[in-house]
């Protein structure tokens, strides 16, 4: 395996995954649609808590945001994050906690998991960044799919650099916000390394079976988040594979477990008098089990900005 090329996937890894979660063009996403941004404000007394919801890879064409993100950035005192991905590229124990985690036992091999045509669509994904499946077969199919979305979604203008959740983080630096973090980064490799290798398995075959799935995905979810749609951003969330093994405890780790690890977190700074701006995934926001929801559960109210 060659060292260099190993080293250049891993890096690839660790920014989508750590700031990550549609037949479209750029014209597409930029279609007309009514606008609503997807921010709630909790507070008490005097202090506020900004809760957003983000898209972790998009297109240029949603910046800038609604002046409500900016206005209420401009009104907080921390910002906070899902994870600190700084050090994700730059750290040689981080590195090596991934790739212990991403690799496939030592005799097993990604072919096991997938056919010769599954195989040739994988190469047509990677040539235009020059690699092919012989670099990436001693991976385990979750960070497949994950490097694969990534290429996929550039070819269509969406990128992780681009997410709505570090967009706002270079605002916050700019405004020098003291930035906190809801999770490690290894925690959230640890997540997508839990689920079984049947589920690994259907993800990855679901995007090389049926390329415009994600591609209709992308132009859903994007649409959804600019037009501040909870409803749809929850059905698009979890309705996925739910009669495939394995795929409720995956949708539980991604989103519900982490939500409930989250809600302490958000209970705590209400009570320090200090104003926080809080960006995570839109998914975390919609729905039944989400984040807003345990909080109104909790007694709390929420106004939607």
């Amino acid at each position: 395996m060659n060292k260099k090329i190993t080293k250049k996937l891993v890096l690839i890894l660790l920014w989508i995954i750590v700031t990550a979660s549609c037949t479209t063009t750029k014209k597409d996403v930029a279609q007309s649609v009514e606008k609503r941004a997807l921010l709630w404000e909790l507070t008490n007394g005097d202090t506020s808590i900004f809760i957003a919801g983000s898209i972790h890879i998009a297109p240029d064409e949603i910046y800038p945001l609604d002046d409500i993100y900016y206005e209420s950035l401009g009104q907080s005192d921390h910002f906070v994050m899902e994870a600190d991905v700084t050090y994700a590229g730059t750290d040689p124990d981080f590195q090596k906690f991934v790739m212990e985690r991403a690799l496939l036992p030592q005799k097993d091999d990604l072919a096991n998991y997938i056919d010769k045509d599954n195989i040739e669509v994988l190469n047509e994904i990677l040539s235009p960044f020059n690699m092919n499946f012989n670099q990436i077969r001693i991976f385990k199919p979750w960070m497949v799919t994950t490097i694969l979305t990534e290429f996929l979604g550039q070819e269509l203008g969406f990128y992780s650099g681009n997410g709505v959740d570090v967009h706002l983080q270079n605002v916050a630096n700019q405004i020098e916000l003291n930035p906190l973090y809801l999770e490690s980064a290894e925690s959230q490799i640890v997540m997508m390394d839990s689920n079984s290798l049947e589920y690994q398995k259907f993800e990855l075959l679901s995007l090389l079976e049926d390329k415009n799935a994600l591609k209709e995905t992308f132009n859903g979810l994007m649409n959804a988040w600019i037009s501040g749609d909870t409803e749809a951003i929850y059905k698009i969330m979890t309705s996925e594979g739910q009669d495939i093994p394995g795929s409720k405890e995956a949708l539980d780790r991604l989103l519900f477990q982490r939500n409930k690890n989250w809600l302490e977190q958000v209970k705590n700074y209400l009570e320090t008098g200090d104003n926080y701006f809080i960006v995570v995934g839109a998914g975390h926001l919609c729905g039944e089990g989400s984040l807003i929801d345990l909080l109104e559960k909790d007694g709390y109210n929420l106004n939607r900005l």
